[in-house]
Order: C-alpha cells, then sequence, then structure tokens
C-alpha cells in the first residue's frame, strides 16, 4: 500500500486509550504506566514478530509509545512496545468505523486543541497524551486487520517522511499475517528497512527482540551466532563516500545470504557495528565449519558494488549459543569477540570461531584502549629504525621507522595493537602525526650530523593518506624541519592504491612535488597488473615477505620473486626484498641482482641510539653474517 497519505488528519479521531508494563522500558514512567493498567488490562500470548516492528518504528520515528491494534466483535487486541495486552473497552472510546472505511491514515498533531478530546482523561490527566498518528492496516483482499497507532507525549507535526516510513512498517504487519515463519519475516524486515536505518537493527533491545522471534518460532533447533565484521569499514566510508559504502553494506548481506542458504537467517545489520545471523548446528559443540567455509566463499577476496571494486578485510566470527542464562547475549559476544581478536588484517575474507583463551584477548585490548591515551600524553611511544641494506656493497642506504611501545603494566605491545586500538578509539590521526614527526625530527638530527643514509620510510594507512590537509601536513614538517628532498619515504600498501587508482595517483604527486619517495608495500600479493603499474608514481617495490620466506624450498616462489625484480629494473625502480632472515635467501636475492634487502638476517630493528652508532662507529656498513660460508659457496 502506496498510498500518499493526507496532509492533515482524518474526520474522526481514534480513542487514546493504551496498556503498558511498568517493568518495560517503552517510554511511560512508572507512574504512568500503572495509570494505565488500572484500566482492566490482562495478559495474552506474545507475539515478538509484532514487537519487533513496534520496536522499529519507536527507534526511527522516536515516538515512546507505538503499538497494533487489531479490532474484535467487543474488544481491541494491542501489542505495545515490548508488551502485549488485551482489554475491553466501552462502545463510547472504540474506533469509529468510518475512520476505517474513508481514511487510511488518521494524525492528531494537537490534542489539547481537538474538541473531542477536551474531556478525554488520557488527555487531561497521566499520561497526558498530546498527539497520536494511525495507519490502518489491510489484508490484501481489502479486509480490515487493525492500525498501527502511535502515541507521544508532546504535540508535533508529522512530516511526510515520517508518513512514509510509518507506511512501509504497516505494510511489513501486512505482509506479517502472510508470513509463516520467523526466517522469512526476518530477511523481509532486512529486504524492506531503508539503508539509512540500518545502524538501528542492531540496537541492543531490537537485537534481542529479533533474535527472540527467531529462536522462539524454532525451539527445536540449536543456533550458532554469526557476527561479520568490515574492520577497515569507516576507511571504506571516508574514501568512496557514503553511497559506496551502503552499496556494500548491502551487497555483503547478498552474499551473505548465499553463504548461509537455507541454514540461517540474518538478524542484524549495523552501520559499523556489524552484521548479526544465525545459523542451524547440531549441537553446543558444533562449530559449523561447513557454513563457516561457505560464507568466506560466499563473501570473497573482493566486492564489487555499483561503482567500485573493493578489497577489505572482512571477518566471520562464529560462536555456538551456550547452554546457560542469557544465551543469545552470551553468544552474540562471543562472535563479536572472536571477530575482535584477530589482529593482522589482509584483504579477503576469514573465519575466526571464537575459543575460550579469547576472552583474555579481548581483555588485553581493551586494557590497550584504555592506556594508548595516556602513552600519547606522556610521550611514551618510540620509534626503532630497521636498516635497508644495498646488496652491491652491505651499506645502509635507508631504514624502515617501526612503532614501539612498551608499557608499564602491559608490557610490549604489538604496532598491529596499537594502530587497530588507535582506529577504533579514533587516536589513529593523532598516532600517526606523532609517527611523522618523531621520524622527520630524527631525520633532521641524523642529517645534521653528515650521515649518508637513504630515505626513512614511514608506513602510511589508506586512511591517513586520504585525510584531508594531509599534503598541507607534510609539506609543514618538511618545511619546519628543513629535510632533504628524498629523504622521508611512504610506504603504501598494493592494494590501497590500486582500489582507489585515481584518487591516489593524484595524492601520491602532490607528494611527490614535495620531494617524498614512494614504496609500494607488500607487492606482487596477487593485486598487481602491469598494465597500470608504469602510471603510478612510485619510487621502489617491496617484495612481500611472503615470497622471500620461501624462496629457498619453493621453486615457483623464486621464478615470481625473479620476475618482480626484472619488473623493477625494467621500470627503473628500486627493489627491496622484505623479511630476508638467513644466508640461503640472501646468496638467492643477490644472485637475482636484487637492489637492497631488509630482515633480521643483517640487523634487528634498532632504537635511535645503536642505529646512530651504526652510522657513525662502522660507517653504515653491515657485513653478511657467515662470512666463511658465503666465501665458499
Amino acid at each position: 500500500m502506496n498510498e500518499t497519505p493526507p496532509k492533515k488528519y482524518g474526520p474522526t479521531p481514534a480513542a487514546l486509550t493504551q496498556s503498558h508494563d511498568p517493568r518495560s522500558s517503552g517510554g511511560l514512567k512508572t507512574n504512568q504506566a500503572l495509570d494505565l493498567r488500572s484500566l482492566g488490562l490482562f495478559d495474552s500470548p506474545t507475539d515478538p514478530q509484532i514487537d519487533l516492528i513496534t520496536a522499529l518504528v519507536s527507534k526511527t520515528l522516536g515516538f515512546p509509545t507505538v503499538f497494533f491494534s487489531r479490532p474484535g466483535a467487543n474488544q481491541k487486541w494491542f501489542k505495545l512496545f515490548f508488551n502485549i495486552k488485551v482489554w475491553n473497552r466501552d462502545e463510547e472510546t472504540d474506533l469509529p468505523d468510518q475512520v476505517y472505511e474513508k481514511e487510511n491514515f488518521l494524525l492528531i498533531p494537537n490534542t489539547l486543541i481537538e474538541a473531542r478530546f477536551a474531556s478525554n482523561p488520557l488527555v487531561t490527566n497521566a499520561p497526558h497524551i498530546r498527539s497520536y498518528a494511525e495507519r490502518v492496516v489491510r489484508s490484501p483482499s481489502g479486509l480490515l486487520l487493525g492500525s498501527l497507532c502511535c502515541i507521544d507525549y508532546r504535540p508535533r507535526d508529522f512530516e511526510q517522511h515520517e508518513l512514509d516510513c510509518l507506511n512501509m512498517f504497516a505494510s511489513l504487519i501486512e505482509a506479517k499475517f502472510q508470513s509463516r515463519i520467523a526466517g522469512e519475516f526476518v530477511d523481509l524486515i532486512q529486504d524492506q528497512t531503508p539503508h539509512q536505518d540500518l545502524d538501528i537493527l542492531i540496537d541492543n533491545d531490537i537485537f534481542k527482540v529479533r533474535c527472540a522471534a527467531l529462536l522462539e518460532s524454532h525451539p527445536e533447533k540449536r543456533f550458532t551466532c554469526i557476527h561479520i565484521s568490515m574492520p577497515e569499514e569507516r576507511t571504506v566510508a571516508r574514501t568512496f563516500g557514503h553511497e559506496v559504502h551502503k552499496d556494500l553494506i548491502s551487497e555483503i548481506v547478498r552474499r551473505v545470504k548465499l553463504g548461509l542458504r537455507d541454514r540461517g537467517y540474518i538478524v542484524g545489520a549495523g552501520a559499523y557495528t556489524g552484521l548479526v545471523a544465525f545459523a542451524t548446528s547440531a549441537g553446543p559443540s558444533d562449530r559449523n565449519t561447513g557454513v563457516a567455509a561457505d560464507l568466506v566463499n560466499a563473501i570473497g577476496q573482493r566486492i564489487q558494488t555499483s561503482t567500485v571494486i573493493v578489497s577489505t578485510p572482512v571477518l566471520v566470527g562464529l560462536a555456538p549459543l551456550p547452554e546457560q542464562d542469557s544465551p543469545l547475549e552470551a553468544g552474540f559476544l562471543n562472535a563479536m569477540t572472536a571477530t575482535e581478536t584477530v589482529t593482522s588484517l589482509v584483504a579477503g575474507t576469514r573465519a575466526v570461531f571464537f575459543s575460550e583463551g579469547m576472552d583474555r584477548i579481548a581483555e588485553r585490548r581493551r586494557q590497550v584502549a584504555h592506556a594508548l591515551p595516556l602513552a600519547l600524553a606522556h610521550d611514551t611511544l618510540t620509534l626503532s629504525y630497521q636498516p635497508k641494506i644495498r646488496l652491491s656493497d652491505s651499506r645502509v642506504k635507508g631504514a624502515e621507522a617501526l612503532l614501539r611501545w612498551h608499557d608499564r603494566r602491559l608490557g610490549h605491545v604489538s604496532p598491529l595493537d596499537v594502530i587497530s586500538t588507535a582506529r577504533d578509539t579514533g587516536l589513529l590521526p593523532e598516532v600517526e602525526h606523532w609517527v611523522l614527526r618523531t621520524a622527520c625530527a630524527q631525520i633532521r638530527a641524523w642529517h645534521i650530523k653528515g650521515y649518508e643514509l637513504g630515505p626513512v620510510s614511514v608506513n602510511l594507512t589508506t586512511e591517513t593518506l586520504q585525510r584531508e590537509g594531509f599534503v598541507e601536513l607534510i609539506a609543514s614538517l618538511i618545511q619546519e624541519f628543513e629535510l632533504p628532498r628524498h629523504s622521508l619515504e611512504f610506504e603504501i600498501l598494493e592494494s590501497s592504491i590500486i582500489d582507489q587508482m585515481n584518487i591516489m595517483v593524484d595524492r601520491l604527486r602532490c607528494l611527490k612535488d614535495l620531494g617524498v619517495q614512494i614504496s609500494l608495500d607488500d607487492f606482487g600479493t596477487g593485486h598487481s597488473s602491469l598494465s597500470y603499474l608504469h602510471q603510478l608514481p612510485i619510487d621502489t617495490l617491496k617484495i612481500d615477505r611472503s615470497f622471500v620466506t620461501d624462496i629457498v624450498t619453493d621453486t615457483q616462489k623464486g621464478v615470481l620473486v625473479r620476475q618482480i625484480i626484472e619488473i623493477g629494473t625494467n621500470l627503473r625502480k628500486n627493489v627491496v626484498a622484505e623479511g630476508v632472515e638467513n644466508i640461503g635467501q640472501y646468496l638467492i636475492l643477490r644472485s637475482y641482482q636484487c637492489d637492497m634487502i631488509q630482515g633480521h638476517y643483517f640487523s634487528r630493528p634498532l632504537n635511535t641510539e645503536d642505529f646512530t652508532s651504526l652510522l657513525r662507529d662502522r660507517a653504515g656498513i653491515i657485513p653478511p653474517r657467515d662470512l666463511t660460508d658465503l666465501l665458499t659457496a
């Protein structure tokens, strides 16, 4: 039913009698609820599906009380926000038949100026109803089913978008009477709720109602809770914009439905909170590995929206509902904890199963989140520098600045934990600004002492590179610390450039104009294409450590590394191999004529004092270890 509602209210006002349980949080104060209970209410079986719709109406439109009224011969069946009550009503307070016959909407902006309400006790006394909206609900054949009613305790004008929304929810009730199982109903709500309301679907109260509706309809089944998280979601939204972000969520929902098939139900999708679903399971110990594998395959490695292809980490956390008090809440928290314990984020979809030890991991992350602002305030973060060695003469020709944090109570906190926590708590700009300033100050100090070092590289996230004013910030730092050209380098993930080619190329060119060098990090991990590699304003290709690790034992990895080095040489780019741990890897890379290597075989990351000593006392030269073996090789 898509009829346009009247601008004004209908000809005949409805009675404003309603009930409310004082234990509920549906919007009334306790004394108001008690006044309403004195009208002679009595209980009836609950209907969580109707409660779900009334809860959504209340959350979306801001009505403190919403209920569905179903007329009977001498009584009306009322289903309230999180409550279901029935009571007898006399003829004087009944809804007039002509309201249903002539109008689909009844709107009362202000009950105090309506003559028929002048003496109504619910207007003059508690709960002091001041405005009322009603949308008639009918069957496809036109049979009257009842009405969706909204009450407010203040006068209000009804905007067109509010009426459109009320229209939509009323149509859900109409469809509800044709639905027979909770799964169909849940999918119906998921399909028909507008994108802009996605963030309310995971609201705690609504989440509980939706879950209860599903589980109560299938008491014979056991379920596994599934939490699907996109940790880089805010970055995607900021980079591509709101419309692409909505398309991305919709596409993930579509793929999850394909992965679940007939084994589960989606119960909520929230902006920046993840997607929640339930899959049927054999028992409390069933990990549902088959469902997990199907979801990973269905979501895939890259997500095509209407305008762009997005490569982003997607995590699927799974946790069976435990046999204990509040199983829904425990299952949801366990599934969410599973996704929160992942610190190594790579593009693509991964399934993570909840285990007992994850509680401790989640608790540590909360402790890190609490301590990080203090670390920034007291300047207890540090940088270490890992040398990049030129293979032709074993001389240091660059370094990578790496974030370090040793907390008095937490001990060593990994850089991945710092960055992920900073992103979650909104501190990422502050952390990365600290890293940039500290690195620039150190470059300046080494330059003043006359050390020939080469560029010092800093890792940048896509979010940072795209942040408004970033190029201006770098320009001011270069000027403030009087940095020589090419002394500062940014390492950027290959996937972040490829997925945002047009945006990133312009930004990188601006940085190049400032004298900053650009290194393409994790090169060769599957995103590269020679058709556009030559277009990128980059100086260095950095071979991903996953290729270097197996280069001695895996012939195919060796061939790939040789080809990457040849590509870099032909494009006149520097090539750096990271993760070099032993002499075998070193010898193979030297034979392939790789420009530089980085890894523990030559040097672990050094603190500022030790790195300065390397430049001062050893002229920046680090000979390969096991030299006698090298000479006889």
